[in-house]
């Protein structure tokens, strides 16, 4: 199959979910096959293209693939919704399972800094590995005392889930999720403490500027920022507003959000649509960063820069 007709083949019969970096020149996506998905049957493919237009199929697993990370620089992690994970490393492909016999999830994402990589979703479930192996990582999600009687209402009321996971710092890590939950735990040990966040409507992304502030975005246009210890305040801004964030990275400057219609770039209060040098709209889910490269992916689209500025289109 030539370039062209294997970018015809992306277009025509893959749903792209994440797109992610795995060099300065390549980039991993995980998709959805479209016929599989009309008769009711899940097939993620992953593949890799470089920046030349070259594409590669390197993996296929037979679940719902829902995200998807780089660990350690060379092995590409796939989560499925149900707690499956699929490993790609070295032209070997694995599969294996968060953590088997435990109804799950749905699982969300997956990220992976350092030495740590974490799975998560909802129910608040979730899971760290350090290499091979998985642990749940919940402690302090449920406050309930041993042997104390179970209000099984107000569980019912506080029945939360996470939907992005970032790493503060060498030592912590910090989620957001539904109903403007935010949580904070050190990375060495499960100790879950959650922060008022001064929202109740959902919060789907989190990242963390240059000067270690910290940024969270979610439905009907919310942006929150906290700048030390635990005060997020809402952040104001003027240009569209009450849009549902799906996607956050920082760039020198500001913070790129995703709205699955647009890139917006927030900067010094004031949200503008980024353009990307077409008549069109392009659309954007998902964003992810590394190897000096910003990406970004809606299911017919993908894209990248190397500043945040200037970008160019794969699809």
């Amino acid at each position: 199959m030539s370039d062209s007709e294997a970018r015809q083949f992306v277009l025509d019969a893959l749903l792209l979910v994440k797109a992610v970096p795995i060099a300065a020149d390549r980039i991993a996506v995980l998709c959805h096959y479209q016929p599989a998905l009309a008769e009711g049957l899940h097939l993620s493919q992953v593949l890799t293209v470089d920046f030349d237009g070259r594409w590669s199929d390197i993996g296929r697993f037979r679940w719902h693939g829902v995200d998807m990370a780089l660990r350690g620089g060379a092995e590409l992690l796939v989560l499925g919704r149900d707690g499956q994970v699929g490993s790609i490393l070295a032209g070997n492909v694995s599969e294996s399972w968060l953590e088997e016999g435990r109804a799950m999830g749905p699982m969300r994402g997956i990220v992976s800094s350092g030495d740590a990589t974490l799975a998560f979703g909802m129910n608040r479930h979730v899971y760290i590995s350090d290499s091979t192996t998985w642990r749940r990582f919940e402690h302090g999600f449920d406050d309930t005392a041993p042997g104390a009687e179970i209000d099984f209402d107000a569980l019912l009321d506080d029945m939360g889930g996470l939907n992005a996971v970032a790493r503060t710092s060498a030592d912590s890590v910090i989620a957001v999720g539904m109903n403007g939950e935010i949580w904070r735990s050190p990375i060495a040990r499960d100790a879950w403490v959650k922060e008022a966040s001064s929202t109740h409507v959902g919060l789907s992304a989190v990242c963390i500027e240059e000067d270690g502030a910290e940024v969270a975005a979610g439905q009907a246009g919310i942006v929150l920022r906290n700048t030390g210890g635990a005060h997020w305040t809402e952040q104001p801004y003027t240009g569209p507003q009450r849009l549902d964030f799906t996607g956050a990275v920082a760039v020198p400057g500001g913070v790129l959000l995703a709205d699955g219609h647009a890139l917006r770039r927030l900067r010094s209060g004031t949200l503008e649509q980024v353009t990307m040098g077409t008549p069109e709209v392009v659309p954007a889910v998902k964003l992810s960063a590394g190897f000096g490269l910003v990406v970004g992916c809606a299911p017919k689209e993908l894209f990248f820069s190397r500043d945040g500025l200037s970008w160019t289109l794969l699809l």
